[in-house]
């Protein structure tokens, strides 16, 4: 659901919108433990091949980033190899790990070669069940593959040559910082009040996991920048967002973002939390359903459940052609607190119950009594 839309359109190079985590040097990631049989682990991610063919023998890696540190213009980020697989005759394919990643969350991207295109998707996970399994990362979706469906994007003439594309086996999955693009603002919590009295908190600790979309483009791609999966951020410290009363917000906080080069693909992701806080004013999202009235003085905290995905929650339109998504929450790290005025209120749902519902907004009469999607507020 979009709470924010921006209309600008840039011919820039394109980019890899990664939601994550990088690491400082050319090295590989001390995360895994020792290499397995190929059939001692499940299948962790599957999909199809579409966009720029042949389809078919397109070679396949599936490598962790480091964790998360500030990269240097020019610096270098060693990528671990922990799969490798080609596509069918259909342009299908299935990757395992083969080797066994350490407990909690990673952020995972498959990079797809043929000798005329390549391709990239990024997921993050928590690894769990003693390196078997992977599960999202708030720990509760099930641990079903990952289906990672990849668009080849065809390389330029000139980057065709053996000596720049080789097959992704001869690919060294090496990341190269080719561009800072400073702290950008991201979207981590929706607090909307149609009670001009009606307070909200947001809580943003230590621990908050924030997943921001990933897009991908090659040199000379004329069609821009292209969303490629998304990858998380883990917060180290604590924000502290004040009580706000009556208002129609959405909660940002600020995170580093770079450009990288990895096989010759370029890809523009999160790198870390800047901390600090800014407040947009937006328009509140239509109402579905509600619940009782809470009465004066009433309260509930929402900390379980997962919280809806801003589609537009990271402006980066004026640089790179696109913006990015953002999804932070619920759990006991990301939670917003509501307390009602003397006369009471009702908390709404924008797609469900307030319970389970991506946004909820505070109105001062149910919406079996006033039509849902309005904005008046009580006075």
């Amino acid at each position: 659901m979009d709470i924010r839309t921006r209309r600008l359109v840039l011919n820039l190079p394109v980019a890899v919108l990664l939601t994550a985590a990088l690491a400082p040097a050319v090295a590989s990631a001390s995360s895994a433990h020792a290499s397995f049989s190929p059939r001692s682990l499940p299948t962790w991610a599957h999909g199809s091949i579409t966009g720029a063919g042949p389809h078919a023998g397109v070679r396949l890696e599936l490598v962790v980033w480091p964790g998360t540190k500030k990269i240097r213009v020019g610096q270098k980020v060693g990528l671990q190899v922990v799969g490798r697989t080609t596509s069918t005759s259909t342009g299908s394919y299935a990757i395992h790990p083969t080797v066994r990643l350490r407990r909690g969350i990673h952020n995972l991207e498959i990079l797809a070669r043929s000798r005329v295109a390549v391709g990239a998707f990024s997921f993050p996970r928590r690894v769990a069940r003693g390196g078997l399994a992977l599960v999202a990362v708030d720990g509760r979706a099930s641990s079903r593959p990952v289906t990672a469906n990849i668009h080849m994007m065809a390389l330029p003439r000139s980057e065709r040559s053996p000596a720049r594309s080789p097959l992704i086996g001869g690919c060294i999955p090496v990341a190269i910082k080719i561009r800072e693009l400073g702290n950008r603002m991201v979207d981590v919590g929706g607090l909307y009040s149609l009670m001009i009295d009606g307070k909200m908190k947001e809580t943003y600790s230590a621990g908050s996991n924030t997943t921001i979309g990933v897009g991908i483009s090659v040199e000379g791609d004329n069609g821009g920048f292209s969303l490629g999966g998304t990858s998380t951020q883990t917060s180290s410290g604590s924000e502290g967002f004040p009580t706000l009363t009556g208002k129609i917000v959405n909660e940002q906080t600020p995170y580093t973002f770079g450009e990288y080069e990895v096989c010759l693909i370029h890809q523009v992701q999160s790198e870390a939390w800047a901390t600090g806080r800014h407040e947009q004013n937006v328009k509140p999202p239509a109402i579905d359903q509600c619940g009782a009235n809470l009465g004066p003085g009433g309260t509930f905290t929402r900390s379980s459940g997962t919280a809806g995905t801003f589609s537009a929650g990271v402006d980066l339109k004026k640089v790179i052609g696109i913006d990015l998504s953002a999804q932070s929450g619920y759990n006991q790290n990301v939670s917003i607190k509501y307390t009602f005025p003397s006369e009471g209120g009702f908390l709404c749902g924008t797609n469900n119950f307030p319970s389970a519902s991506a946004w909820i907004i505070m109105d001062p009469v149910s919406s079996t009594t006033h039509p849902a999607g309005r904005t008046s507020r009580s006075r």
